[in-house]
């Protein structure tokens, strides 16, 4: 994604790089079929965005053993 946006300008690669790192992680992945930010932290994602549409919000797992039980579901 990153040589995408930067193209020939090589200087200003950092500017771009949350942005991209955010798009990634926020992403289902062909590969798991879940966002690496859910496996990892256990709750989806937030963005700004989410505000203004009021986007459903769950409830974060309290241990890993519900979230084996929720991520199964």
């Amino acid at each position: 994604m990153i040589v995408k946006f930067i193209e020939r300008d090589f200087k200003h690669w950092p500017a771009y790089l949350s942005g991209i790192c955010l798009a990634y992680n926020s992403s289902i992945h062909t590969a798991t079929g879940y966002v690496p930010h859910e496996l990892f932290y256990s709750f989806p994602p937030t963005c700004p965005f989410d505000v203004v549409v009021e986007a459903e919000q769950t409830e974060a797992a309290s241990n890993a053993d519900q979230y084996a039980l929720e991520a199964t579901d």
